[in-house]
């Protein structure tokens, strides 16, 4: 009986070892977030660049456009991802993913995007998201709706 005691003892420290180990390695793993508040990013504007400009093969018209964004509690060592969404319903409002632009880049708060052939429409817009890589401890969300990419 008292090895069975023993045994059950031995077992709960290491239950409550395995734990202990658990919560100092996620706390050390390196984070920025405001306590208690969950990061967000949000579109602020998409814009043609000022360096828009002839191609010299061709003559195709270079239309490179500048994604402006703003993060909010968010860590120095996070990315943001920008998608391409095209809207698909209006009631509901509802998008579908048409191609993502960058994965896991800079938060500098902004980006050149240049559209491919058949990336026009008032029915496409940008969604700038938290990193796709990073594991937020606090969360994260979008502040704010996609904004036309036109």
């Amino acid at each position: 009986m008292k090895t069975l005691k023993y045994i059950l003892i031995v077992l709960a420290l290491i239950v409550i070892a395995i734990f202990a180990v658990k919560f100092i390695n996620s706390k050390s793993e390196v984070s920025f977030e405001a306590s208690g508040q969950g990061a967000s990013v949000s579109v602020q504007s998409v814009k043609r660049s000022d360096n828009s400009s002839l191609a010299s093969a061709g003559g195709a018209l270079s239309l490179d456009m500048i994604i402006k964004w703003q993060t909010s509690n968010y860590p120095k060592d996070a990315g943001v991802d920008i998608n391409l969404l095209k809207k698909v319903s209006n009631s509901p409002v509802q998008y579908s993913l048409a191609r993502v632009i960058a994965k896991d880049i800079s938060d500098t708060g902004e980006a050149i995007w240049t559209p491919l052939a058949g990336e026009t429409g008032s029915d496409l817009y940008i969604e700038v998201t938290c990193g796709s890589s990073y594991q937020f401890q606090t969360g994260c969300s979008m502040g704010a709706e996609p904004v036309s990419a036109y």
